[in-house]
């Protein structure tokens, strides 16, 4: 009978321990703020044919990490580097009612991934957001608290209806995977050149990103002709074994080539229908690791 009790102590004693180490470890890695992961987006908005905007042209993310079950959400932003532009930023996807579903997010171990829909505010004329860069955030919370973080950087454009119909390249399909590689397909109208590429982020992330047009290098396809009725195909890929740096990896990417087609007759045409996108799956351990690279911890 001793044995038995001396047995059950000890057993009650390990679960004890056990249980005190768990919390201990979940304490210390709680969040004391939300943090935001830097994405780089290039961001198409576009202006009707009365010059307002159309503000679902315009809709972009901004993700962030946050304790899991988290009851306060953001519900509304201001971009201190452009206040006179007006948006609204809700946690639920526009059109869902916050009061229909739980807050949606993606939960590993202790942490959630949450994600803010922004979209633009028909208030102004879409040429305000022409040319327009965003570095920084004010969020608001549910719980009357606010915070203003950076968030890397979302730079706009604007295309009109015309501009998207007089386009030399027509998409029609995509393909994507788990590891982050899509694909994009496209049948040429008519006649063009490729006469020039530009991105503003395209540079600096060509390291661990290939883009490609038919499976070639997208530099090798400068001065080349594509002809009527040919399909191409753009397509980004993930460098394989590249070590990037744990902040590196949680950085978002929606990139946007605009690239420059001449057609037959001399006359220049701009397309950003190519787009390249990099985002890291997540799970707990690999949060845990960004969370200390933040210096969260």
């Amino acid at each position: 009978m001793k044995v038995n009790n001396r047995l059950f102590l000890s057993i009650l004693g390990s679960i004890s321990t056990i249980a005190i180490i768990g919390f201990l470890f979940l304490s210390y890695i709680k969040l004391d703020e939300p943090l935001f992961f830097e994405q780089y987006y290039e961001q198409q908005v576009t202006v009707l044919s009365d010059g307002d905007l159309d503000s679902h042209g315009g809709e972009f993310e901004l993700k962030y990490l946050t304790n899991a079950f988290e009851d306060k959400t953001v519900i509304h932003v201001e971009f201190p580097e452009e206040p006179d532009l007006a948006f609204q930023a809700s946690e639920y996807p526009f059109g869902i009612s916050p009061n229909s579903t739980p807050t949606p997010e993606e939960t590993k171990g202790p942490y959630s991934v949450r994600t803010v829909y922004v979209q633009p505010l028909e208030l102004f004329g879409a040429e305000q957001f022409d040319q327009t860069t965003l570095t920084q955030v004010k969020l608001f919370f549910s719980d009357n608290s606010s915070m203003t973080v950076d968030i890397g950087e979302v730079n706009f454009y604007t295309v009109s209806p015309d501009q998207l119909d007089t386009e030399p390249l027509n998409f029609f399909s995509s393909t994507s995977t788990s590891e982050g590689d899509t694909s994009h397909f496209y049948e040429v109208k008519s006649e063009v050149t490729l006469t020039g590429i530009h991105s503003e982020h395209l540079d600096k992330y060509a390291d661990w990103i290939n883009f490609k047009i038919n499976d070639q290098p997208l530099e090798t396809w400068i001065g080349k002709t594509f002809q009527s009725g040919e399909t191409i195909s753009g397509s980004s890929e993930m460098v394989e074994n590249y070590n990037r740096d744990t902040l590196d990896r949680f950085t978002e990417i929606k990139l946007r080539p605009e690239l420059t087609l001449t057609d037959a007759e001399g006359q220049q045409h701009t397309s950003r229908t190519f787009e390249i996108e990099d985002r890291e799956a997540f799970t707990f351990f690999n949060l845990l690791e960004y969370v200390k690279a933040r210096g969260a911890l």
